[in-house]
């Protein structure tokens, strides 16, 4: 999101006040997508998906999240 929004405010030619208000603008919608898509898996189901999985590959995948998010 951080990167979105910064290159949307590189790009964006105007006022200081109005680039924030831009940035704002960006994060909401990316916010706004990222709950939409989560709230139509669990609306159709899809959260099998993991028990499909390995408890392996999913304990790797919640470490790399992790490690990730703590950088």
């Amino acid at each position: 999101m951080g990167q979105a929004i910064t290159d949307v405010m590189h790009n964006n030619h105007e006022e200081p006040e109005d680039r924030i208000t831009v940035g704002y603008k960006v994060a909401t919608a990316i916010a706004l997508q990222s709950g939409l898509f989560s709230f139509l898996l669990g609306l159709f189901r899809l959260g099998f998906i993991d028990v499909i999985l390995s408890r392996a590959l999913l304990n790797g995948f919640v470490a790399a999240v992790g490690i990730v998010i703590s950088m």
